[in-house]
């Protein structure tokens, strides 16, 4: 936690001429307000008003965006005489009541209530994007920066740079990348990131979908983390690994946690349903998953994966042959949610997964047969004719 006294002297010594104070809306996209650091005292003990429905949120007149003292970092792509300092915001109403719809908020409110039922959780992301060229009038093209396949070195793989100058970004705001290499798709990248708590793992998921699109648009490239930006070519996912402790040992790592470990799972997977909400917002969510077809299989088969020595067995079983094991990940013990395109859904995906999978070991769960599989309708479908 950053005090005031403590920030007059970062934003003197650092020459800060600008703070954003930056939030999610309802849609999943980041969004902020810029305002003087001259009068920053004002601004971080009282917030910044903004118009409710202009900034996402439609049933409120207005929001008040209140900095996350813990969440300031500077953007190093700014220009660094009058450097811009950025915050993450909680949402407030203007009277200062948490606001309902704050996913920050709801996030940090059920990882509170898992450690006071002894668990703690760590989450960790790989995530896909593709880079793209620019045309003669800076707009988006469908042409890939490079035609490289998987793990493909230069010169086939011509985004490594790219992918360098974003991890040491990360590495100079305070984020910890883990590994980074070419995709399957052309032009498709991935960089893996370090477990942190889950409020953590969330601000810095924003934190660097930014520093992405902002270090492609420098090196006169677009990024995009669409589900399925090209028909025919592999599409983006965003790889979940979770790992839940009791003390200081993963409840997937622990033969005498085995029936946690498989509840933890059982609660995801009933919560697939909902998760699935935050997901398929857009059809090309169904073309990531399923190529546009009418799929029979369960849509949580699609979602789910499993890693680890507790899950490989019993929760094996109990959720069907369809979860495979991640062998790469294996020694580490993680169960894996695999999903696409998300932003406050992020937040939200996370609080289903551990409030329902919570409630799910603190019932005494037990296995039971799996519901009859379910169609997921095709693209065209009346379902998605808004998208």
């Amino acid at each position: 936690m950053v005090d005031f006294d403590d920030f007059a002297d970062f934003i003197k010594e650092g020459d800060v001429k600008f703070i954003r104070l930056s939030f999610v809306d309802l849609m999943g996209r980041q969004k902020n307000v810029s305002v003087m650091a001259d009068d920053f005292e004002k601004h971080l003990s009282d917030g910044v008003v903004i118009e409710g429905k202009g900034a996402g949120f439609p049933s409120e007149a207005e929001i008040r965006l209140v900095p996350d003292m813990g969440t300031v970092h500077i953007l190093p792509w700014r220009p660094q005489h009058g450097r811009v300092a950025r915050f993450l915001s909680s949402l407030q109403t203007v009277s200062g009541k948490s606001l309902p719809l704050d996913a920050r908020k709801v996030l940090s409110d059920t990882v509170a209530f898992l450690k006071e039922q002894g668990f703690t959780s760590e989450i960790g992301t790989d995530s896909e994007f593709y880079l793209f060229q620019l045309d003669q009038n800076g707009d988006p093209t469908f042409v890939t920066q490079d035609k490289a396949g998987a793990y493909d070195i230069a010169p086939l793989d011509r985004g490594e740079n790219v992918r360098r100058e974003i991890c040491l970004t990360m590495e100079e705001i305070g984020i910890s990348p883990l590994s980074s290499h070419h995709e399957q798709g052309p032009g498709q990248n991935e960089i893996t990131f370090v477990e942190r708590t889950p409020l953590e793992a969330c601000d810095n998921y924003v934190i660097f979908k930014s520093v992405v699109k902002a270090i492609a648009s420098r090196n006169g490239l677009f990024a995009s983390f669409m589900p399925k930006p090209l028909p025919n070519e592999h599409g983006n996912g965003l790889t979940i690994n979770f790992d839940l402790r009791k003390g200081k040992k993963s409840v997937f790592a622990d033969e005498t946690q085995a029936a946690v470990a498989e509840a933890f799972v059982a609660g995801v997977r009933r919560r697939a349903s909902a998760v699935q909400t935050h997901l398929i917002r857009h059809a090309d969510n169904v073309d990531r998953m399923a190529g546009g077809k009418q799929i029979a299989h369960r849509l949580e088969d699609r979602l789910v994966g499993c890693g680890g020595k507790i899950v490989r067995g019993k929760a094996r079983d109990m959720l069907g042959d369809r979860f495979g094991v991640d062998q790469k990940r294996a020694e580490n013990t993680l169960f894996r949610l695999q999903v696409c395109r998300i932003g406050a859904y992020f937040f939200l995906i996370f609080f289903s997964c551990h409030s329902r999978s919570l409630r799910t070991i603190l019932s005494g769960w037990a296995p039971r047969p799996l519901p009859s599989p379910r169609l997921l309708p095709a693209r065209g479908s009346p379902c998605f004719s808004s998208c």
